[in-house]
């Protein structure tokens, strides 16, 4: 049987009958094309931005307007630059807390035991305030008289007691209260650098959170007791020793001196030896200076810039300008000195 055969198969690039495409839409076909491989070579041409440098410098940002003058200047304490070295405090502490007190509910044992001893805590108490880096810190355990500091730090312990209070539900709590009062003495001229007595006082168990909590069976000769007590005393006097330390840190300030200037970059005699460090902001001020007395001391200060010190070095600083006064210019032989911002980042660190 024969099989019917399929029609064949035209291999004509086009039916004859199929009408040409216009010419215009074919030139539009090859623009298109075109077009497109023309964006295409140019994706491939574009590369990425280059990522910033670390080492390239901080764009400038600098503020115009007035500048708050921070308090501390000194004249005295201005001329350590020259002599290449920080300020020299002596310390001494009289009147701490003795647990043989009856105001303290600890024994001497105790105290020795966690650190709480008088010796110990006036070492607590110095190292608390050279903490900052600011200064060089010596007592009376130090091969460093007297006679070698520029200041001296005399505090006081005008109180010390610790109290056992019952609150709510028989539940008792320990209160610890301790009042220092600290002089800061000019120690060639004996003058005071605060008018009166600064007073600080470092207090625990007032607030919930904050307190050593004895159950109704617990006895106070109990060693871990005694322990929880003398910890308490310590945290109380850490307190005051911190409070004290910003009082110093306010007053205290490094300063420096102007260099070079060149556009917004400035050079400053003053480093880490004198006691600044890295990122340190510094008020630079122009000064005029007279007699008084015996000594001669600035009569007035009028700030000029504030500027940020990336490159703190031992003796010499590079800082640049943040913010100008814009009636000032800054020169040669201005003064700088701390400024709030940095003396209140010292202890916030």
């Amino acid at each position: 049987m024969t099989l019917p055969m399929e029609p064949a198969q035209s291999t004509a690039p086009c039916e004859p009958h199929a009408p040409a495409a216009p010419r215009w839409v074919l030139q539009g076909r090859w623009l298109a094309v075109l077009a497109g491989a023309t964006l295409l070579l140019a994706a491939c041409k574009t590369s990425p931005p280059a990522a910033p440098s670390p080492h390239a410098a901080e764009a400038p940002r600098v503020q115009t307007g007035s500048i708050r003058m921070p308090s501390g200047a000194d004249l005295g304490r201005a001329r350590l630059i020259a002599e290449n070295r920080r300020l020299r405090i002596y310390t001494e502490l009289v009147g701490i807390g003795d647990p043989a007190n009856e105001k303290l509910l600890f024994t001497p044992a105790v105290a020795a035991a966690i650190g709480a001893t008088p010796r110990q805590l006036q070492r607590r108490f110095l190292d608390t305030v050279a903490a900052s880096r600011r200064f060089e810190l010596y007592d009376a355990s130090s091969t460093v008289t007297l006679e070698a500091s520029d200041l001296v730090i005399d505090g006081q312990f005008t109180e010390t007691q610790q109290q056992i209070q019952t609150i709510e539900g028989g539940v008792r709590v320990a209160v610890t209260r301790v009042r220092l009062s600290l002089q800061l003495k000019d120690r060639p001229t004996g003058k005071l650098l605060f008018p009166a007595p600064v007073e600080v006082v470092g207090q625990t168990g007032r607030v919930t959170g904050d307190r050593t909590v004895l159950a109704p069976s617990d006895r106070l000769e109990n060693p871990e007791v005694q322990r929880r007590l003398g910890m308490d005393y310590a945290n109380a006097m850490q307190r005051a020793f911190d409070d004290a330390a910003k009082r110093i840190d306010d007053v205290l300030r490094p300063m420096a001196r102007v260099l070079a200037v060149e556009g917004d970059q400035v050079g400053m005699v003053g480093g880490s030896t004198h006691g600044l460090q890295s990122d340190d902001e510094l008020v630079v001020f122009r000064a005029t200076t007279t007699k008084l007395g015996a000594s001669e001391v600035f009569s007035s200060t009028r700030p000029v810039a504030v500027v940020r010190c990336d490159g703190v070095g031992t003796e010499q600083s590079q800082c640049r300008v943040i913010r100008r006064d814009p009636a000032l210019k800054l020169a040669v032989g201005d003064y700088a000195i701390l400024s709030d911002v940095s003396a209140q980042k010292t202890r916030a660190k």
